[in-house]
């Protein structure tokens, strides 16, 4: 999935989607899958 959206947007490297999304959103692609994964269980 990462992959995919990493194509997408023009990046060549999961490392750089990686750095990216922490600069952008303060945590990784799998932190913020988590975050999101927990508060959908608090629903």
């Amino acid at each position: 999935m990462v992959s995919e959206i990493a194509y997408r947007l023009g990046f060549f490297s999961i490392g750089n989607v990686t750095r990216t999304a922490k600069r952008w959103f303060g945590r990784s692609p799998r932190d913020y899958r988590a975050h999101l994964q927990s508060y959908r269980e608090r629903k």
